[in-house]
């Protein structure tokens, strides 16, 4: 499944605001993540994004033809599969889904709307561990700042956040 592909989780917000509203910080965010890895969905998280696509109150910002293409050109290099094991550990219970998936796939990264990223690793340089339902080896990285560029292979090759 791997093949040396980086493999991340995308909170459906950050699509959202990226695609549906056009926000510039989230697009450039998003950039970045989608040139160094491959976005994983579950049919609960892809089925979101496409019933999001098609809600009128995105229509002020991004036609809606436009955000329907969009989501069929990002399922193009997705990968989707089955959640896994429910997780119950974030303040909103719709949020645990991305922690399963990211899990189950053991992605390289969840990357949230509100530029908070976690890194599946062991990297000791990021000071703050997600505890609980065994993921601890989550490690918080921060704010994303609005500059985003390739970082050192010591963090993946992830953005810089």
């Amino acid at each position: 499944m791997r093949h040396g592909q980086l493999l991340v989780v995308v909170d459906t917000n950050l699509f959202v605001s990226a695609l549906f509203v056009g926000s510039r910080t989230a697009m450039a965010m998003l950039e970045g993540i989608l040139g160094t890895a491959v976005p994983v969905f579950c049919p609960e998280t892809l089925a979101e994004l496409e019933a999001k696509s098609l809600m009128a109150k995105f229509d002020r910002y991004i036609p809606k033809d436009e955000r329907v293409e969009a989501v069929k050109s990002l399922k193009v290099f997705a990968l989707t599969v089955e959640s896994g094991e429910p997780v119950r550990i974030c303040r909103d219970p719709k949020d645990d889904i991305f922690l399963a998936l990211a899990r189950t796939v053991r992605a390289d990264g969840l990357f949230q709307e509100t530029g908070i990223c976690w890194f599946w690793s062991s990297l000791k340089e990021f000071p703050f561990s997600l505890q609980g339902n065994g993921m601890t080896s989550w490690r918080r990285v921060g704010k994303a700042s609005r500059k985003f560029e390739n970082s050192s292979s010591s963090d993946y090759g992830f953005i810089t956040v």
